[in-house]
């Protein structure tokens, strides 16, 4: 196991899964399921690890998928990994709860911003509008 990936993988820990979901990358379905994944444990074994994961969603919980995914990770790492998954209503340190997390937080900080802004005060003034937060987009 050389994958710098494989080596992370050996110090994952539930406050660093988010990050090593992050390096991991995938597309569709894939990075979807490991966006919403929120690591319970890791048991480091051979022939193959297992990774315990609360998801939110029974949709993603579709055995095709989970295979697709030990797939995916255990190529992406080096060596064979299995992911067994519980179903949990709400999911609050995966990397998708996090980011809409850090999301709500810029908005609610640039609405502040904008509600302050004498400029804007005075365009809200000249053209009787208001500033709606669900206006405002971060990227």
């Amino acid at each position: 196991m050389s994958s710098s990936l494989g080596k992370l993988f050996r110090k994952v820990d539930t406050t660093t899964w988010p990050h090593f979901v992050k390096r991991l990358g995938g597309n569709g379905l894939v990075k979807q399921f490991l966006s919403q994944s929120e690591l319970v444990s890791i048991n480091y074994a051979k022939p193959s690890s297992v990774c315990l994961i609360k998801i939110d969603s029974s949709f993603l919980m579709d055995s095709d998928l989970v295979e697709k995914v030990n797939f995916y990770v255990s190529d992406k790492i080096g060596e064979a990994v299995e992911f067994k998954t519980e179903f949990f209503d709400k999911v609050e340190s995966s990397l998708l709860m996090i980011e809409k997390d850090e999301k709500e937080k810029s908005i609610n900080e640039a609405y502040a911003k904008i509600s302050k802004s004498e400029v804007v005060k005075a365009f809200i003034r000249r053209f009787d509008g208001k500033v709606l937060r669900d206006s405002i987009k971060i990227d």
